[in-house]
């Protein structure tokens, strides 16, 4: 999501499997920050059918999806999940919390492109590394 480089962008979206991507930002490692979300959508929108997956229960933001229960179906329906940038230990706290760890795992599984930036590459690139997998589970 650099402006002046979309480089990574331009090949995340040339991954997906269908045209326009449907990608989603999870930018849980950053507190699910509303402004690094805007930023998000100004870099994605026009070129994909951009959302958002928010876990922390803010009055700013609706959180999407509304339940934890929903993670599951919420993700399949994505072609890519691009994760932002933070801190790790929060970011997979949260994720153990609700589930969205394995939820992951399964969509990179199922064929659903995963990347992100900083914290959210190193985290969301463990989901399809099968040294890192058991990590998860500590």
């Amino acid at each position: 999501m650099e402006p002046d480089n979309p480089l990574l962008d331009d090949f995340v979206l040339s991954l997906s499997r269908r045209h326009p991507a449907r990608v989603c930002f999870v930018p849980t490692a950053s507190a699910d920050s509303a402004t690094y979300i805007v930023t998000f959508y100004r870099a994605f929108s026009g070129r994909c059918l951009p959302t958002d997956l928010t876990l922390f229960d803010s009055p700013l933001l609706t959180r999407r999806p509304a339940r934890s229960s929903e993670l599951a179906t919420f993700v399949a329906e994505q072609d890519v999940i691009y994760v932002g940038g933070g801190s790790p230990a929060n970011l997979l706290a949260l994720w153990r919390v609700h589930g969205l760890d394995v939820v992951l795992r399964e969509a990179w599984s199922n064929g659903i492109v995963l990347s992100g930036v900083s914290a959210g590459w190193s985290v969301g690139s463990a989901a399809g590394s099968p040294t890192h997998t058991a990590d998860w589970n500590d």
